[in-house]
């Protein structure tokens, strides 16, 4: 009887019956930051996906991201008001004990360094263009373009970001690379 019955549920599965939900886990989005105002007055900044898939959407097919998609999101938005802010506390949550980042210069930083390193260095202005992030089982990387106005000029830089999860669930910046667009 176990036989048959895994012999049906396979069945069942390759034949794509009626079965199957109207539903669909994309997990890659566009992401943009758009900002916006609470009753109060406080301002904030939220990511606003778009489909990000190799086709056109299907009609009558509800397409959702993975939830970790918009938590990362949202931390690589405080991961770009912190280095604007120069505020090392916000990084020291956002960045994992193992990060590394490799910046446009070719220079590489581990937490600490990079900690010290946003103290002493300010950007005027660091916009993000365009960006794409893919979900993984534990990882969820960010690839996309960014303008940065600095004391030596103004940099478009390419980048990935990848965020894992840590053993208590919480997300975090592993490792950042970007170079100057050619």
């Amino acid at each position: 009887m176990f036989r048959s019955l895994v012999t049906l549920l396979a069945l069942l599965a390759m034949a794509g019956t009626g079965l199957r939900a109207q539903s669909e886990v994309i997990r890659a989005w566009h992401v943009s930051w758009v900002g916006a105002s609470d009753w109060a007055g406080n301002h904030s900044t939220m990511p606003v996906l778009r489909w990000a898939g190799d086709s056109a959407p299907k009609a009558g097919i509800k397409y959702s991201a993975p939830p970790e998609i918009s938590v990362v999101a949202s931390l690589d938005e405080k991961l770009r008001r912190a280095r604007l802010s120069n505020d090392s506390d916000a990084l020291a949550t956002l960045l994992s004990e193992d990060f590394v980042e490799t910046d446009q210069n070719g220079n590489s930083r581990n937490k600490a360094e990079l900690i010290r390193r946003v103290g002493t260095f300010t950007i005027s202005s660091l916009e993000t263009n365009r960006a794409t992030i893919r979900f993984s089982d534990q990882a969820v990387t960010i690839v996309g373009e960014q303008t940065e106005v600095n004391s030596a000029g103004t940099d478009r830089l390419l980048f990935t970001r990848v965020y894992v999860q840590g053993p208590a669930k919480e997300w975090r910046l592993l490792t950042s690379t970007q170079f100057r667009k050619p």
